[in-house]
């Protein structure tokens, strides 16, 4: 069976031949760039230059004169307004910021009124007044949502903040705009906006290339669809939507509605097969007693899969086989389980930064910190966050003598609260055990011991 990707690879290469090279593609993912690259290799007679790949956030921030911030910048600069109206420490405050930019993300995205989504709408007649656009259903749902909230008389004091707060959200994401604004930068959402309320604006625009051609988006927000619309119209574009007919004529099926509305907006000029569900597959259910034998009985099946070459020996599997796991803490029971001879396995799953050993390290620092006693003769450190901070497979080896020797001293001695000149007998030591006071010197603390652990020997 041709995949999508090998298809529209076969199409590009029969219509642009040796013009490839000066198209630019939009890509939803870093994972089809590579195996649309993967197919235009398989099919080339001869070498040829790629074309060149490209984001739609890229055309974004070259359309809009805002740049993009990292999420910790944009969480700081909102509790700079959010201050403003509520009293909440930055460290409880983190989280629901993060919720915040989020929101604003889509609402920005989706290009929605936010004075309109932002009001208070406790009242069931002004409810019914301000938005009538809704069916009744939608009305209904609107309408249990704020009679569960209740009364104002008779509310809690969370249900008291939670409206204090709602009340606020609208002039919060005003004021924050403009700020964000004023420093040149925004969040992916406002940033999208911006761009095309410039195009709206018929201001003078001019992308960095010719010819677009637009591969496997399904659901598109209120800006990428503007987006590519203007593409469509003042640039060669080319889509290529990643459908089936199964879903996509039926109209009872829900999984077709992105793409019915995409190519009503944007059709599609070079046609490609979109019957693969039709045909005749073979999906076998198997059950397992734990979750470590699903990994095993995974890579019995790949090596199956894999087979073997003339002289008995495994052969490495190919690309095209990939595992999908619905549970990412299978992730590394699997890779634990897969034998090197099977080569490199096509895993559909990212690593989650909280299991690295790195992500444990600044934990058990952070409660090193966090349990420190601070007295006029000194500084001391709970044992078992010693001993946490200790035991670290980065750590344990570096020093490795002394550190044992330190380990065996706070059992041998019962020692409870550790002091700090029993633990400083090497520059990492002194390094990792030294109290801080607040939230600068803890930031300056985790960067010094992280620069320390890394530049000791392996």
């Amino acid at each position: 069976m041709q995949t999508f990707l090998s298809e529209v690879a076969r199409r590009l290469c029969e219509k642009y031949g040796e013009e490839l090279s000066s198209l630019t593609i939009l890509f939803p993912s870093q994972r089809a760039r590579l195996f649309f690259t993967d197919a235009l290799a398989q099919i080339a007679d001869r070498p040829l230059w790629a074309p060149k790949y490209i984001a739609i956030d890229d055309i974004m921030l070259e359309i809009s004169d805002l740049h993009s911030a990292d999420k910790l910048r944009l969480v700081a600069e909102l509790y700079r307004i959010y201050s403003k109206y509520h009293t909440e420490d930055f460290d409880r405050f983190y989280r629901w910021g993060e919720l915040l930019v989020s929101d604003f993300d889509m609402v920005d995205k989706y290009c929605v009124d936010a004075s309109r989504l932002f009001r208070n709408i406790s009242d069931l007649k002004e409810l019914e007044a301000d938005l009538d656009s809704l069916t009744p259903a939608q009305m209904q749902i609107v309408r249990e949502f704020w009679q569960t909230i209740g009364d104002e008389a008779s509310f809690s004091e969370q249900k008291r903040r939670f409206l204090g707060v709602w009340r606020t959200l609208g002039t919060i994401y005003d004021e924050y705009r403009t700020h964000l604004r004023t420093l040149g930068i925004g969040y992916t959402g406002m940033i999208y906006r911006d761009a095309v309320e410039r195009i709206a604006s018929d201001a003078p625009l001019r992308l960095s290339a010719e010819r677009y051609v637009v591969v496997g988006f399904n659901a598109l927000s209120e800006c990428e669809t503007r987006l590519l619309k203007y593409m469509a119209t003042n640039y060669h574009t080319d889509f290529f939507w990643d459908y089936d007919d199964y879903y996509y004529a039926d109209e009872v099926q829900e999984a077709g509605m992105f793409i019915r509305r995409n190519r009503s907006a944007l059709p599609a000029d070079e046609p490609v097969s979109h019957d693969n569900l039709r045909n005749i597959r073979t999906i076998d259910v198997i059950s397992t007693s734990t979750a470590v034998a699903q990994c095993h009985h995974a890579v019995a099946l790949l090596r199956e899969i894999a087979g073997k070459d003339a002289d008995g020996r495994q052969r490495p599997l190919d690309k095209d086989t990939a595992v999908v796991l619905t549970d990412e803490n299978l992730l590394m029971p699997l890779l634990y389980a897969l034998p090197e001879e099977l080569g490199k396995v096509n895993v559909t799953m990212g690593y989650p930064l909280r299991n690295t050993p790195a992500y444990a390290l600044v934990e058990r620092l952070i409660e090193l910190q966090t349990h420190a006693r601070r007295r006029d003769d000194g500084e001391t450190f709970y044992h078992v966050d010693v001993e946490r901070v200790l035991s670290h497979p980065y750590i344990v080896e570096c020093d490795a003598q002394i550190i044992a020797d330190i380990r065996a001293e706070i059992v041998r001695e019962r020692i409870f609260n550790v002091p700090s000149e029993k633990l400083a007998r090497s520059p990492l030591l002194r390094t990792l055990f030294r109290a801080t006071n607040d939230w600068q010197s803890l930031v300056e603390y985790l960067r010094d011991a992280l620069i320390a652990i890394g530049g000791m020997p392996t």
